[in-house]
């Protein structure tokens, strides 16, 4: 399976509280790459009202940051990346890698 780029597989560590980190990264340990992906979508999902409300690029992206550094449940967080976003196969998976890579 592929492995994450360091600029994808950082975001978490440069945004999220440090002992949601440690989580994530427990996750990834034992699950692999792809609770990167997981994670990435469980964030967007938990900012999804914001997302759609803001207009400013810029803003949205302070305003991401700022609930980003308060997702102090990580519990919920992997609630969400594992449970409720619906199923991701490996093939799927590995598509998006590669179409981030050739971004």
């Amino acid at each position: 399976s592929p492995i994450p780029s360091p600029r994808f597989s950082s975001l978490f560590v440069l945004t999220l509280p440090a002992e949601t980190v440690a989580r994530v990264w427990d996750s990834l340990i034992c699950e692999g790459p792809k609770v990167l992906l997981r994670v990435g979508l469980a964030l967007l999902k938990k900012c999804e009202a914001t997302i759609l409300m803001t207009t400013d690029v810029q803003q949205l992206s302070q305003i991401v940051t700022y609930k980003l550094r308060r997702v102090f449940d990580a519990n919920n967080l992997l609630n969400v990346a594992f449970n409720r976003l619906g199923r991701l196969t490996s093939a799927q998976i590995d598509a998006l890698y590669t179409e981030m890579e050739l971004v």
